[in-house]
């Protein structure tokens, strides 16, 4: 500590020293000059004239008037010396006058704490300040008393150097070199070092070690330096007679419940493309895979799940963007992969929790968890199960590869980046009909489903001859509906084109299809209004349907979500 404070002490006064430089040898520190006698206090001033208490008067018009002049000038408060006068009593039958209203009371005056006047008009209960001081002004100060004479200048006193060598006599080098050490921070350069031992650190099982070595304490060099003893096992046929480690879990880390009865995967290290979890480890059930735990295992191609583990975190096989076979055991009581699915899918609710590039979704599933497919670079393209109502959020977010997808009709709502960054996605087919598919929430905010717009929508639930169809998804179809068509002639019997559809023509028709000609050059406001138009089949080219005078609009009033099939492209109102 003595050391501490001296160099301390050394190091400030050395910027005293540089800052204002030596003039050759400092002569001996002077003792300090005595303190000058301090001035006399100036004499207090006059006191100024005492303040007239100020005199109160009821003037003629039973007004209160106070003076501060002994009564030479007066001026009116504005405050009445009595109350109101009370109310007229009534008029007597025989003429007599009736009796007097009650007295007013006086106003009552007071001296308040702040030296003013208070007035009351209810025998003290409240208090109105008249804005009146109760005495006069304070008087004058007095002038200052005269400084007294400045106290002598003590002599110089002693150097930096000099104050070291007084606190330090054995150091035998020079002043130089004492500025240099203090200036570049080498003090151990004037004195030997202060040796300290850095205690070695045992290594465990999986914590690494240190050697012992040895620093100064003042100016941190580091004489011996501690070495790292890696952590290391005591294997006895591959299990740790420590810790009881098994060396053959290929990299898997386990770590120990809260429980103290099981133990569950927090991290995966090794290299496999084929990896069997075990159902045991060091004696004790494996329960649960952790949240990430084998997040990014590139070459991680097949993975088997024991009948041990009831529990799997959260994106626990994210980015293992090379997994082709997902196995888990026929008798785990929570998952199961059932039809050869390569995905884990929660039993007891029905729900694909995760999947990887060659999942084939059962048709006994109805919901899909969120993120199932999250990363699965390598899908090109995936069929859901009719009886699915919901896709979750990013469940097939960032597949990059994904080329088509199967809705099934049965989808009600598609939830935020459910298709999010999917740019190969060409192909929506969707069993139901194009009506159905305009039905469906789509939800586009913060991070949309653009691809599912972007792609070729295929609604296998046709409308045709009118019946219409759907796919039973085995190569068969299914008769669901029927609806009217009509067909616009070219023109009438008696042989003259026809080229208008006048207004309301078709009003309030209810699940029609409309075949038209392309003789047709005018459709009147409100032809097809308020129509349950399912498509109508157009034997023109878009350009034609699009050149046909449609007035200003209302052709198609309050009739909407169908389709126009030209002989080269569709157009969707």
């Amino acid at each position: 500590m003595k050391r501490i404070l001296t160099i301390a002490i050394s190091i400030l006064l050395l910027f005293s020293l540089v800052a204002c430089g030596t003039t050759g040898s400092q002569g001996p520190q002077g003792e300090q000059g005595p303190q000058g006698e301090t001035g006399a206090t100036g004499a207090t001033g006059p006191q100024g004239p005492a303040g007239i208490t100020p005199q109160l008067k009821v003037g003629e018009d039973n007004y209160l008037y106070v003076s501060y002049d002994n009564g030479t000038t007066w001026a009116s408060l504005n405050v009445k010396a009595t109350g109101t006068d009370g109310e007229q009593g009534p008029q007597g039958e025989t003429g007599a006058t009736g009796p007097q209203g009650p007295s007013g009371i006086t106003p009552q005056l007071k001296v308040g704490e702040d030296n003013y006047w208070y007035v009351s008009y209810d025998n003290g209960t409240t208090w109105a300040s008249l804005n009146v001081k109760a005495t006069g002004a304070d008087g004058e100060q007095g002038p200052q008393g005269e400084q007294g004479p400045q106290g002598e200048q003590g002599n110089d006193g002693l150097s930096a150097f000099e104050i070291f060598k007084k606190y330090n006599p054995e150091y035998a080098g020079t002043e130089v070199e004492w500025i240099h050490a203090v200036a570049t921070n080498d003090i151990c350069s004037l004195f030997d070092h202060t040796t300290v031992i850095d205690t070695a650190i045992q290594a465990t099982c999986t914590t690494d070690g240190l050697t012992e070595g040895s620093h100064c304490d003042v100016c941190g060099e580091v004489f011996v330096e501690q070495e790292v003893i890696e952590a290391s096992h005591s294997l006895v046929d591959n299990i740790c007679s420590v810790c009881g480690f098994n060396s053959d879990t290929n990299g898997l880390v386990f770590n120990l419940s809260e429980n103290g009865e099981s133990y569950y995967i927090s991290d995966y290290t090794g290299n496999d493309t084929d990896l069997i979890i075990p159902s045991t480890y060091c004696g004790k059930p494996v329960t649960s895979i952790g949240n990430n735990a084998f997040d990014n295992c590139r070459n991680l191609i097949s993975i088997e799940i024991p009948s041990s583990v009831t529990s799997i975190g959260y994106q626990a096989l994210y980015r293992c963007v090379s997994l082709e076979s997902i196995t888990v055991d026929e008798n785990n009581p929570c998952f199961d992969s059932r039809m050869d699915c390569n995905a884990i899918i929660e039993t007891s609710t029905n729900t694909l929790l995760i999947g990887c590039k060659n999942t084939t979704i059962p048709s006994t599933i109805t919901r899909i968890g969120e993120e199932a497919f999250l990363g699965c670079r390598d899908l090109t393209s995936i069929e859901i199960p009719e009886g699915v109502t919901t896709i979750p959020l990013a469940a097939f977010c960032d597949c990059v590869s994904l080329e088509s997808v199967t809705i099934p009709k049965s989808v009600t709502y598609i939830e935020r980046a459910a298709f999010y960054n999917v740019p190969e996605l060409k192909t929506v087919y969707y069993t139901g009909s194009k009506a159905q598919w305009k039905e469906i929430n789509i939800n586009t905010n913060l991070e949309g489903n653009g691809p599912l717009f972007d792609a070729t929508l295929i609604c296998l639930g046709s409308e045709q001859d009118g019946f219409i169809y759907e796919s039973n998804g085995d190569g068969t179809s299914s008769i669901v509906g029927m609806a009217t068509i009509i067909s616009i002639p070219g023109e009438t019997p008696d042989g003259k084109a026809i080229n208008r559809i006048a207004s309301y023509t078709f009003s309030n028709l209810k699940n029609i299809i409309i075949e038209m000609p392309s003789t047709i050059q005018m459709i009147d406001d409100y032809a097809f209004d308020n129509c349950e138009i399912k498509e109508i089949r157009f034997s023109g080219t878009c350009e034609e349907w699009y050149n046909i005078m449609k007035s200003d609009g209302n052709w198609n009033y309050n009739s909407c979500g169908f389709d126009v099939i030209c002989t080269d492209g569709t157009i969707t109102y």
